[in-house]
Parts: C-alpha cells; sequence; structure tokens
C-alpha cells in the first residue's frame, strides 16, 4: 500500500503531463481501484483515500453513491483512463 502511494506521486508514463492535484488523485485511485489489498473494501479503501487527498487541499468530492459506485467499477473493468478520472474529478468537487 505505502509503495502504491509513493507510486501515485510520479509514474514514469505520466511524466509528460503537467502535473496537477486532480491528476495525482486520478492516479492515487487507478492504483488503488486496481490493486488488490484487501479480500474486501479495495475499492471503499480506493475512494476514502482519494478523498482524503482531495480534502486536504480544500475540496470536497460530490457524487451519489450509485453513480461514485458505477464510476469505480467502470475504471476497475478498464474502461476509464487517467484523463477521464482526472476530468471526472474535477467536475465532482466543489471547494
Amino acid at each position: 500500500l505505502a509503495a502504491t502511494l509513493r507510486n501515485a506521486q510520479t509514474r514514469p508514463e505520466e511524466l509528460h503531463y503537467p502535473h496537477s492535484l486532480f491528476r495525482s488523485a486520478a492516479i492515487l485511485l487507478h492504483s488503488l481501484v486496481n490493486a488488490s489489498f484487501f479480500s474486501t473494501g479495495n475499492l471503499s479503501t480506493a475512494i476514502a483515500v482519494t478523498e482524503l487527498l482531495l480534502r486536504i487541499n480544500g475540496y470536497r468530492l460530490v457524487v451519489d453513491h450509485r453513480s461514485l459506485q458505477e464510476f469505480l467499477e467502470k475504471i476497475q473493468q478498464g474502461g476509464i483512463v487517467i484523463n477521464q478520472t482526472e476530468n471526472w474529478l474535477q467536475n465532482h468537487v466543489c471547494s
């Protein structure tokens, strides 16, 4: 888990993109969604950690539970890429 958190800061394939809070949050979310740290609760952990990162930086995620669950499942299935997640996060926060 600690390695995943460190890797979310900078990944080699992301170096050519401008770095931002939402890009970091998107990378973190993808890393945690696609990791299997626990027998259950991986998606819940992924969103909790991502929400914490956003809150520390003055943002609050605003989305209903069903939409969030569907979005996380699409990430898990490989149907959502990091750029899409970054945009989704920017569109689902308030300060």
